[in-house]
């Protein structure tokens, strides 16, 4: 072995090391320049395939040609067959095609995604899978000086005294594929005003075929959908979207002051607000012509008393008890929409240390399975008071609106719509709103985004059921590994609703007035927490008095695929650094004397 080692020694890892990362760029280069050709044609690839694709082609054929990529030639190395002859196009397949990109790269990946099943996020959970691997190659070429798929092809990797004739045509191709890349980015940027991320996460190659020809069949529109859905159901819980999210909001309205839903339904219940304010809100909402300025005190109060979190300003649900209030005032008291909170209770005047905050914590650890009481027991009153079942609209964020039991009696109950489903069974639906998970990756790749797209981005709302939506794997929730490929989203969800594509959806936070004279309060609240805490909400009253209140600002997924695609950039770019680096070193040593 060391005799072995010894013989192929000549290959040193840092100039491999510094050869991949310039032939890296070079082909991302090429590889961002094809994806957004495609992308004008409408043809969606992400970065990982093309890229393995493009390495793998490449890097045989300049093998046969030379036996040196790019970034080979730069760093004065070459492969060879074990006996120096030049490789041929059987040994270079063995050892690009086979070797380094099939079993190391490839077979990894298949394997992990059949035995775990589709992740939520294929490009991180690739690299998890095949970090362990690069690490059992770097070990394997420490001791024996080689690469595995070199000694699988037979080849060895040797320095070179001299680049060869062609030292001016490095520079050729290393300033032509940064044009390309970098010139491709810079495009994309002035075009859109922003850079969009190729990585699989947000590029799934998946055909939109079925969803378009599902689309393009007559669908409800998103109100009768779920008004609908009470001629079947007696709760319907609707999953919101990121918190500060203010269309949809416009749409639950939309909803609640429907004709239908006053005369069929006319109860709602939220996650937001907590259920010691519900007398307060009561009395509000039956006390009847109040000015402008008393609806926004009232308002105010019940939004400064939150549970959980001292202070909450997203302007969502203060617009909408407001328009709520309105709107009960134009309808006779026996018609007016009951709304009903179910958040944990916070007493926030008996919370004076942060052991006593850390302690309501603590009594949160039930807090899914409190709020769906709070429904069950109020549905079971107006049960008894009615001579019909009543019905209600309950409104949850994100994952409490999920069901990850598949109905299995063992599996644990997490989740406030879980909780309800045991209780009222078939009585009970959940609707899934268009989003994004986790306000950074769309659902399912993508694919479903691009298919309202290709239909005119047409309000539509249907049961998963039935529907190739429904058929997709569960990708919502990605701190259960256990799930993933497991549940199907008709498996989690009733139906989806899709109102607003993700470019007209916007947050807004703020509210006229919240911090006036309530600064000192919020303040002590803030810092029971911690002082980061404490900063984050002098940052809120700084801004509430620079009058940066209810403004619309856009969802964070724009800016942060910008960032993720500006990494890539700049991780792939360290490699044409290191090129222009060894071009010059190169130029200087042509120039020195023989």
């Amino acid at each position: 072995m060391c005799s072995l080692a010894k013989k192929y020694s000549k290959g040193w890892l840092w100039r491999r090391l510094a050869a991949a990362w310039i032939d890296s760029f070079v082909i991302y280069a090429i590889a961002a320049f094809l994806i957004t050709i495609a992308a004008i044609i409408g043809l969606r690839i992400s970065i990982e395939p093309l890229y393995v694709v493009l390495t793998a082609v490449l890097g045989t054929a300049l093998l046969i040609w030379r036996g040196q990529t790019i970034g080979k030639l730069l760093m004065r190395i070459t492969v060879t067959t074990h006996t120096g002859a030049r490789l041929s196009l059987r040994v270079a397949l063995v050892r690009e095609v086979l070797g380094k990109w099939g079993i190391t790269v490839m077979v990894p990946v298949i394997l992990g995604r059949v035995l775990a099943g589709r992740a939520w996020i294929p490009t991180v959970y690739d690299m998890l899978i095949l970090l362990p691997v690069f690490f059992l190659l770097l070990i394997y070429y420490l001791i024996a000086k080689r690469t595995w798929y070199d000694q699988l092809a037979g080849t060895k990797v040797e320095r070179v005294s001299r680049p060869g004739g062609r030292v001016w045509l490095l520079i050729v191709i290393l300033v032509g594929a940064a044009i390309l890349g970098l010139g491709t980015k810079a495009v994309e940027f002035k075009v859109q005003g922003w850079i969009p991320c190729r990585l699989a996460l947000y590029r799934s190659m998946r055909s939109t075929g079925p969803y378009v020809a599902f689309l393009k069949q007559e669908q409800a529109t998103p109100v009768d959908y779920v008004i609908d859905l009470f001629d079947r159901y007696d709760v319907v819980v609707l999953c919101e979207r990121p918190h500060p999210e203010k269309s949809q909001w416009e749409f639950i309205y939309e909803v609640v002051q429907d004709p239908r839903f006053v005369e069929r339904v006319g109860h709602v219940f939220t996650e937001y607000g907590q259920v010691g304010m519900q007398a307060y809100l009561d009395d509000f909402m039956a006390t009847d012509g109040l000015d402008d300025s008393e609806i926004q005190k009232r308002v105010v109060h019940i939004m400064r008393d939150w549970a959980v979190w001292p202070a909450w300003t997203h302007t969502n649900f203060y617009t909408y008890l407001t328009q709520l209030y309105a709107f009960n005032q134009s309808q006779p008291r026996d018609r007016r929409i009951q709304h009903h909170f179910t958040d944990t209770p916070a007493n926030w005047s008996e919370l004076t240390t942060a052991e006593d905050y850390q302690a309501y914590r603590r009594s949160l650890g039930n807090r899914d399975e409190q709020m769906a009481q709070s429904v069950i027991e109020k549905m079971g009153q107006l049960a008894e008071s009615g001579s019909t079942p009543p019905k209600c609209l309950v409104v949850m964020n994100y994952r409490h609106g999920f069901d990850l039991t598949g109905r299995h009696p063992k599996a644990k109950r997490l989740n406030t719509y879980e909780f309800l489903k045991d209780a009222l069974g078939n009585r009970t639906a959940n609707i899934l709103l268009n989003t994004r998970v986790l306000l950074i990756v769309p659902i399912a790749g993508g694919v479903w985004d691009v298919a309202f797209e290709e239909t005119g981005n047409r309000p539509a709302g249907f049961d998963f059921k039935e529907s190739p939506f429904g058929n997709d794997p569960f990708d919502m929730f990605p701190f259960l590994p256990s799930i993933k490929g497991k549940l199907q989203y008709q498996d989690v969800f009733t139906g989806f609703v899709f109102t607003h594509p993700l470019d007209d959806q916007y947050f807004q936070k703020g509210i006229p007035g919240y911090f006036e004279g309530f600064e000192e309060e919020v303040q002590r609240r803030a810092k029971l927490i911690s002082e980061q805490h404490s900063r984050g909400v002098k940052y809120l009253i700084y801004r509430e008095k620079e009058g940066d209140v209810a403004i619309n600002s856009e969802p964070p997924e724009r800016r942060i695929e910008t960032m993720l695609e500006l990494c890539l950039l700049g991780l792939n770019g360290v490699g044409l650094l290191i090129g222009v680096a060894a071009f010059a070193l190169a130029r200087l040593r042509v120039k020195q004397p023989r």
